[in-house]
């Protein structure tokens, strides 16, 4: 969709494959400040970050951050 007054819009989407370091760097901290608020429970949380370590163990551990990147003239 093109806003009114827009020119020469393009958009370019990729995605970065990370490690679990970083992963576990980024993520960490907001999912238990997540469990903190109550959004989810911290066992939840607890699980789910130990799942990802076990992958990681065992080698099969894959985790990719999607990006689009939009611009152009207004």
């Amino acid at each position: 969709m093109t806003e009114p007054g827009s020119m020469n819009v393009k958009t370019e989407t990729f995605a970065i494959a990370t490690p679990h370091e970083f992963f576990v760097r980024v993520m960490a901290g907001s999912l238990m400040k997540a469990a903190e608020d109550g959004i989810v429970p911290r066992a939840e949380v607890d699980e789910w970050l130990e799942e990802q370590a076990s992958l990681h163990a065992s080698s099969d551990f894959f985790q990719m951050w999607f990006f689009v990147l939009v611009n152009g003239t207004v």
